[in-house]
């Protein structure tokens, strides 16, 4: 799913000189017999919508920056919840 990285590139930045297995926030994680990449700022709980490419051309705080706020899959999901009040047209 390439909106996971394009959101963390419109949020963070593009690093086309890194891709994600080269950060430090890239992990790999085993739940059972198989084994996921995961990026720790997006987000690296147990869901597949959380799986990550190694591949991916990094984003801004590859290597470089410190990143002390909200996992981003929680920030998405809080927006997914929100209703939106629709009013009819008069």
């Amino acid at each position: 799913m390439a909106d996971k990285i394009e959101l963390m590139h419109r949020i963070f930045g593009k690093n086309e000189k890194l891709c994600c297995a080269q950060c430090s926030r890239y992990k790999k994680k085993t739940y059972g017999s198989r084994t996921h990449g995961k990026c720790e700022v997006y987000g690296d709980g147990n869901p597949s919508g959380t799986d990550w490419k190694a591949s991916y051309a990094s984003c801004g705080l590859a290597l470089f920056a410190q990143y002390t706020g909200r996992q981003i899959v929680k920030l998405v999901k809080a927006k997914r919840r929100v209703k939106t009040t629709r009013f009819p047209d008069r």
